[in-house]
């Protein structure tokens, strides 16, 4: 199931990425702060989840870097490095795929059976003049197979993404 649904993953991303444009795009790295629902597709094991990345934007690249960790109410830790695609759809509004391996410590959280994992994630977000975003994301975290059961979870968030220099701007004033 997993390797279908990485397959499509993969095949959208490609597709997309030789239509996309950087008209707008975020230039300057950013960190981003995410407030979420774990394990939102279910009743049980839910708690709540926060986030904090790191971007690397570059209009050179086609796909930019990014890592960050996920910690929440249960203890659960999953710190990833990953890559990413801003994909400028119209006015200021933006959809980013991007995925990463990570590494998964459950805590008194939900147990996915293994310590490697893989976090996909699709955002869309709207982009302010000053390059503040304001986004809702969907991730899925799941060992893609490598051990059974192949158990996963999904999280449902609003992200908040502050290019560094606004943070930096902010503090040195």
């Amino acid at each position: 199931m997993f390797k279908s649904y990485m397959l499509k993953f993969i095949l959208i991303f490609t597709l997309l990425a030789g239509n996309s444009t950087s008209i707008q795009s975020q230039t300057k790295p950013s960190v981003a702060l995410t407030l979420a629902k774990f394990n939102v597709l279910h009743s049980f094991n839910n708690a709540f989840e926060m986030r904090l990345e790191y971007r690397k934007y570059s209009n050179k690249s086609v796909v930019n870097p990014f890592g960050g960790m996920m910690f929440n109410m249960q203890g659960a830790f999953n710190m990833y490095i990953g890559i990413m695609k801003d994909f400028h759809l119209l006015g200021k509004l933006f959809f980013t795929p991007s995925f990463a391996p990570s590494i998964y410590i459950r805590g008194q959280s939900k147990d996915l059976s293994f310590a490697l994992e893989f976090r996909s994630q699709i955002e869309l977000s709207y982009q302010f003049n000053s390059g503040l975003r304001i986004g809702i994301n969907f991730n899925h975290i799941s060992n893609g197979g490598l051990r059974l059961p192949n158990i996963g979870v999904e999280s449902l968030g609003i992200s908040y993404t502050l290019p560094v220099p606004l943070i930096t701007d902010y503090f040195i004033k």
